[in-house]
């Protein structure tokens, strides 16, 4: 059968009843500042296909490299449209977008579900433990907005610490789940790499950490490369997150041209590491599908090596490596300071505003920066990469508060 193009694709999509599109629409005021893909590549657009597979761990499923990340998703043609050029997981949570993106993927999935991956997540209060009934009423609300019966994949979603991986009606729900056949395999994402990965290698945690996604990126990943060996020692599926280190080139034309294209060097960069199974990345246009798509099994070029450093040089003083903690232990009052400066990212750099005021709304007001405007600025003197931190954590409250 004939690829279709995009506008092609778009349009029978959208004349049919898998195609209708949400009358809620998250974020699409910045699509058009995001959709920069270099000229040649444009051209060569309705060419890109997954072009290189893995097997996830010891799941038995094999992946594409590149996958779909949901966390902006507002129209169901776009997961088609990945789904058409070989991407075969879909990662969704049951709060992106307030349940929107489930509804877009199961959408986007009807009449193809049996060929597709799909991946949600639940997060998990520290101030409100979870019971076996909460736990499986949300994965229902979520398998009713999927329109299907099962998912592949169910995760603890944004595990910082290792108490939920603990907690008794999480393991006891995450082993009921695969033997009802509702979920063939669990794990979590995290955000605190060094704690959580090294911990989940543990035999207590066999039966329910299956799979985890981490951050992994050419700015800060080799912190975690010996975490990563364990897991795939120990059988457990790799993705990685967070993979283009602040994603800042949406600001940095200059490592954008016909012959460049930074986030083909840096998707590269994390998956010539032969312990990743795949690469998550944010796909909510059809451009970043392209893009995105495009650096599947791709060799990387010594050009690449030069343009990576040129992009490291440039951000050096603005990006946060999230896997840093030194400002957090100079806070005297105690501020979520990683958390905070990952809202800014998802508001500044990846412009998914609605996913960052809903992020920022989890935090309790006690680690929130609320008391910064009146401090010297401890976390600025702190941090060994020149960021200003103190002003960052205000914008950003400032910006997530209302």
């Amino acid at each position: 059968m004939k690829s279709l193009s995009r506008r092609e694709f778009s349009s029978r999509l959208a004349a049919g009843a898998a195609g209708a599109v949400l009358g809620c629409r998250a974020d699409t005021q910045d699509s058009a500042d995001r959709d920069w893909t270099p000229q040649s590549q444009q051209q060569q657009a309705t060419d890109s296909a997954i072009r290189h597979h893995n097997s996830l761990g010891k799941t038995g499923i094999t992946v594409s490299d590149v996958i779909l990340g949901g966390g902006a998703l507002n129209e169901p043609g776009v997961v088609r449209y990945a789904f058409d050029r070989g991407v075969n997981v879909f990662d969704t949570a049951a709060t992106y977008g307030a349940g929107v993106s489930e509804e877009v993927i199961g959408r986007g999935l009807l009449g193809v579900r049996d060929k597709a991956h799909i991946i949600t997540k639940q997060g998990f209060s520290r101030r409100r433990p979870p019971s076996q009934r909460s736990i499986a009423n949300t994965l229902e609300a979520s398998l009713r907005k999927l329109q299907t019966d099962y998912v592949d994949g169910l995760f603890i979603h944004s595990l910082d610490d290792i108490r939920p991986l603990q907690n008794e009606a999480v393991y006891e729900s995450f082993v009921r789940f695969k033997q009802e056949g509702k979920v063939r395999f669990t794990g979590f994402s995290t955000h605190d790499e060094r704690e959580t990965l090294a911990e989940c290698i543990e035999p207590r945690y066999d039966e329910i950490v299956d799979v985890v996604m981490f951050r992994y990126n050419h700015m800060e990943g080799n912190r975690i490369e010996p975490l990563i060996a364990a897991l795939r020692n120990k059988g457990i599926g790799t993705i990685a997150m967070k993979t283009l280190a602040g994603g800042k080139h949406g600001r940095l034309r200059e490592f954008v041209n016909d012959q460049l294209s930074y986030p083909q060097a840096a998707i590269g960069w994390v998956l010539a590491n032969k312990g990743i199974d795949c690469a998550v990345l944010s796909m909510d246009t059809y451009s970043l599908v392209d893009t995105y798509v495009s650096a599947s099994g791709r060799q990387p070029l010594r050009a690449d090596n030069s343009l990576l450093r040129r992009y490291r040089d440039a951000v050096d003083h603005t990006y946060c490596r999230v896997t840093c903690t030194s400002c957090e232990s100079s806070c005297p009052h105690n501020v979520a300071v990683s958390d905070v400066m990952r809202c800014d990212m998802y508001y500044n750099d990846y412009r998914h505003r609605l996913k960052a005021a809903a992020v920022y709304a989890t935090f309790p007001d006690s680690r929130k920066p609320l008391p910064c405007s009146s401090c010297s600025g401890h976390c600025t003197a702190a941090c060994p990469y020149g960021l200003q931190v103190r002003d960052r954590l205000i914008e950003t409250h400032d910006a997530l508060a209302a």
